[in-house]
């Protein structure tokens, strides 16, 4: 027979015979410090932050404090419960900055729960998340067990409390165990994701982010839904071409899948992903000029807008597409003056032969019905009226080689410039988007050869939540 088993029935044979001085001064100095001993040895979980509901026991308490391990605590008491605390912050050996405490009226559970969710707030804005915060219901009234499961639930806390076997008032030795009653987020956090998941499918990353970040937060195993929220935020910045900062969380939810062992399947379209905006960062800082010189660094650059603008449709923003498809036939334009040296951020007009600024004239008076002086930026159709007199053959606009033919071209981007969100008061419908970017892809296919085209804008698409995660 174990010592445990030999102190648990002498302590069960002074009960019996009714000598309780005798068995609380046995459970004291013996059986009770072996107790904690065992909890001290207990990992099973742990919370950096742990409320407890107190009633007259301390030894319960006692025990929750010591295997839980929290580095602070909160103690809910009554009046006639207050002094519990004292006996438990002697035994745990908690210092003043280790505690803190609220009177609540015993029978009132909507005063456990305003204390609860005042405590929470003030442990998340000065120390962490909410999934590092437990409340034990193992002592105090009934209503205080109430509102404290009431506050579990509504802020997605995990209730424990320590179970045993009861003898004449009493817990019988060595039979205590720490139950925990499951998070409810860690329930309903399946529906939550799902939503989330909706929404990142949708482009709508903002949203799935919000919903993440409160999974995150309130849940027990978080690591999916930081690896989720961590590409759904790569993915946001990304659409805001803020490359870096979309290359960083891609790197940090790579890193959780490579270090936590979990959505490994996700792992191949990251790192094609995160291979893309290498290429792409190395345009930030950089002029238009300098990277419209650079073949590949261009290509990246003009089919991520494209990409950019499918995304957008595929929302149902058909006006933030169609100028994004717009911004495309511009790069294309300046990509191909690039290459016959026109910085068309910065153009130079007193280096250009006085028959190309002759013929821009003429063919503004054909495009716009006036003439005008080649300006120092370049816009997409003055582009298009330099191009012809610099390079009447060039192959990717040759079909534009007379100023009649840019003139149709003109009136054919029209439906850009007369949206609402830019010169006019039309709105962008699906059909009208889909002939604009008919449009785009006639041209973007002339620049681009066929291979390459697929090659980068498959390393350029956002992945669906059931190819990354599931």
């Amino acid at each position: 027979m174990s010592e445990e088993e030999e102190l648990k029935n002498k302590w069960l044979e002074l009960v019996r015979k009714n000598k309780l001085d005798e068995a609380e001064e046995l459970y004291r100095s013996e059986i009770f410090p072996k107790i904690k001993e065992k909890f001290t040895r207990w990992h099973e979980f742990s919370y950096e932050f742990e409320i407890l509901t107190v009633g007259n026991r301390a030894r319960p308490l006692v025990i929750s404090i010591t295997a839980i391990k929290p580095k602070r605590v909160f103690f809910l008491c009554t009046r006639e419960s207050e002094s519990t605390i004292d006996e438990v912050v002697k035994e745990c050996m908690l210092k003043p900055s280790d505690y803190g405490k609220a009177r609540v009226e015993r029978a009132n559970a909507e005063d456990v729960y305003k204390a609860i969710k005042e405590a929470v707030e003030e442990f998340e804005k000065d120390c962490g998340k909410r999934n590092k915060i437990c409340i034990d219901i193992t002592g105090g009234t009934k209503a205080m067990v109430a509102g404290a499961a009431i506050a579990g639930a509504m802020l997605s806390i995990p209730l424990i409390y320590i179970k045993s076997i009861e003898q004449r008032g009493g817990a019988v030795p060595f039979t205590e165990e720490i139950t925990q009653i499951a998070n409810p987020a860690d329930t309903f956090g399946t529906l939550d994701e799902k939503i989330a998941m909706t929404l990142f499918d949708r482009h709508l990353y903002a949203g799935a982010i919000e919903i993440l970040g409160r999974l995150c937060d309130t849940t027990r195993e978080p690591t999916k839904f930081e690896i989720e929220e961590n590409v759904a935020k790569g993915y946001a910045g990304w659409d805001r071409f803020e490359y870096g900062e979309a290359l960083k969380m891609l790197k940090e939810a790579r890193n959780l899948i490579n270090t936590r062992g979990i959505c490994r399947e996700c792992c191949k379209i990251i790192e094609t992903n995160i291979a893309a905006l290498e290429k792409l960062r190395k345009t930030e800082g950089m002029c238009l000029y300098d990277v419209l010189r650079n073949d590949e660094l261009a290509h990246y650059l003009i089919l991520d807008m494209y990409e950019n603008a499918v995304r957008r449709a595929e929302e149902g923003k058909f006006e933030d597409a169609v100028i994004r498809l717009y911004r495309v036939l511009e790069f294309l334009v300046q990509y191909r003056l690039a290459k016959l040296g026109i910085d068309t951020e910065n153009v130079d007009v007193s280096k250009l032969d006085k028959n190309v600024v002759r013929n821009f004239k003429d063919g503004a008076r054909s495009v716009y019905g006036a003439e005008r002086e080649i300006p120092k930026k370049i816009s997409l159709m003055d582009g298009l009226i330099l191009l012809k007199c610099l390079k009447p053959d060039d192959e990717v606009f040759e079909p534009l080689t007379e100023f009649d033919a840019l003139a149709s071209f003109h009136r054919s981007i029209s439906p850009r410039n007369t949206m609402i969100v830019v010169h006019g008061i039309s709105r962008m419908d699906e059909k009208k988007y889909n002939d604009f970017k008919a449009l785009v892809d006639k041209y973007i296919k002339r620049v681009i050869r066929a291979e390459e085209y697929e090659r980068i804008t498959s390393m350029l698409k956002h992945g669906t939540s059931k190819e990354l995660f599931l």
